[in-house]
């Protein structure tokens, strides 16, 4: 690079740097102690949390894809203990052993595994399909009308949007007063500082309109 051309750039560096008001700077160092201090919140929720009673029911989830939606039976489990959200796709032995073979046998139907009723124990999978941390939770929501519960998460792993759909509102019920102690959104900033997941355009055709 000539001589002439590198002090242009130089000059054209410098005024870009500076370009950069201190508007700007006081917003966006503002979103940074923002960030910051929602996932101190986020902590402290999931510490707060760590002793209430594990959850584990079966769910409707709904996975989005290119051409086609579906709507797969699955096995959800909220473990406060270890901050964590799995989803399996056939319930783990602690949650086999005493379910119903009805339940049993939908979930085996949905994983396409076969089931008999006296081999439910060597059926149940040794992992989840998917864990997700608590810690990345970021969103709840829910459309009662229907027990549909939305959350959304962060992070590279699990990072999105979920709708379930609860088999009746005891689960729904039980299962909203789990996840809502983990929504770090307050009354006051809850409208500004999140959407109402229910009205994500990927969710308008739950509801049933």
């Amino acid at each position: 690079m000539a001589p002439h051309n590198a002090g242009r750039m130089s000059v054209v560096t410098g005024r870009m740097r500076r370009s950069m008001s201190p508007q700007n700077k006081a917003r966006q160092d503002a979103h940074k102690e923002s960030a910051v201090g929602l996932q101190q919140r986020v902590s402290r929720a999931v510490r707060r949390n760590e002793h209430k009673l594990r959850l584990a029911d079966c769910f409707t989830v709904l996975r989005k894809g290119l051409m086609h939606d579906h709507n797969e039976l699955r096995w959800l489990v909220l473990d406060p203990a270890n901050a964590s959200l799995e989803i399996w796709d056939y319930p783990p032995e602690q949650d086999a052993a005493s379910l119903d073979p009805n339940v049993l046998a939908k979930l085996s139907k949905a994983s396409s595994s076969l089931l008999s009723k006296a081999s439910s124990k060597s059926q149940s999978p040794k992992a989840p399909l998917k864990t997700l941390d608590l810690e990345n939770l970021r969103n709840v929501d829910s459309n009662p009308h229907f027990y549909n519960i939305f959350f959304g998460f962060t992070g590279s792993k699990g990072g999105g949007s979920y709708c379930l759909t609860a088999p009746n509102q005891d689960v729904f019920e039980a299962w909203m007063a789990g996840l809502t102690g983990y929504d770090v959104f307050d009354a006051f900033d809850a409208t500004r500082s999140r959407p109402a997941l229910k009205n994500l355009p990927m969710f308008q055709d739950l509801l049933h309109k």
